[in-house]
């Protein structure tokens, strides 16, 4: 397989990682009665909602570079997963 493929799916990985842990974050929050904790979630939250996008952002631009080398578009999993962005 194409290093900078699994490379791409590693980071995607971290990516569905991250969305899971901002739901449960943000549930967390939400059910948090204690101020001084549902504080602490929304910060976490916050940090986590930014480095997420800025993966985001980052595996769009590399999906993109991959897919205009020859053979790079080709990659069936990659368009798949590229949906999701």
């Amino acid at each position: 397989s194409h290093p900078q493929i699994s490379s791409i799916q590693d980071d995607l990985r971290t990516y569905n990682d991250n969305v899971s842990r901002i739901s449960d974050l943000h549930n967390r929050s939400l059910n948090n009665t204690d101020d001084a904790a549902a504080e602490r979630f929304t910060q976490q939250l916050e940090e986590l909602v930014a480095e997420t996008s800025a993966l985001s952002n980052v595996l769009k631009r590399r999906i993109k570079a991959l897919e205009k080398q020859p053979g790079g578009g080709r990659d069936g999993q990659i368009r798949k997963q590229q949906v999701c962005l």
